[in-house]
């Protein structure tokens, strides 16, 4: 088999598994399921992939990547225009419902079945999640130290923003009525109420 037919099963076998991490929950599917979904015998699954954790941990590494790099773009997209705390608030609010959005199978599984892998690897997906975490505490405390926010305090702020945006896998449904940034702005507008100086 071609290197390029390889890796085009590999990523068939990985979407699989992650419609059916978020149809049925990772320990609800087997490796017969996977296999079943694309049509192949269970055993030739390992010619591509050694574990049905390794899947996992590639869908959860890739989608908490995915969120940094969409965070990454709202503050530099905040900084080129100069718009300010709440503009970057309000950027990264968006950015991370849209990832939520453009990939709703994928968001299901993060939020979801992370829990699932080993010791190591969820320690290393906590990591990123701090990470994410404190650079929303830092968009908080920043508005703060500018004077647009009133001083609240940081890491509350900064879960109550996830808290509201980590929810929307749940209820979102690209067929509804607003997009995902029409309702990201709406979170926006409410979180703001709370955070500015009057």
């Amino acid at each position: 088999m071609s290197g390029t037919a390889g890796q085009n099963r590999r990523s068939d076998i990985v979407a699989a598994a992650m419609a059916l991490f978020s149809e049925k929950g990772y320990h609800s599917t087997s490796m017969r399921d996977i296999a079943d979904r694309l049509g192949l015998q269970a055993g030739s699954l390992y010619v591509h992939i050694r574990s049905k954790e390794d899947v996992l941990f590639e869908i959860v590494d890739e989608a908490a990547d995915r969120f940094a790099a969409a965070l990454e773009q709202a503050r530099a997209e905040a900084a080129a225009r100069r718009g300010g705390p709440e503009a970057a608030l309000r950027l990264a609010v968006r950015n991370h419902l849209q990832v939520v959005a453009d990939h709703l199978d994928t968001a299901t599984v993060f939020f979801h079945e992370w829990k699932f892998l080993d010791p190591d690897r969820r320690a290393r997906i906590l990591a990123k999640r701090d990470a994410y975490e404190a650079a929303f505490r830092d968009l908080v405390a920043g508005g703060i130290e500018a004077g647009a926010f009133r001083p609240v305090d940081p890491r509350l702020a900064a879960l109550a923003v996830l808290s509201l945006c980590n929810w929307f896998y749940q209820w979102y449904s690209p067929a509804g009525r607003l997009s995902a940034g029409e309702v990201a702005d709406r979170f926006v507008d409410l979180l703001l109420d709370g955070l500015r100086r009057t």
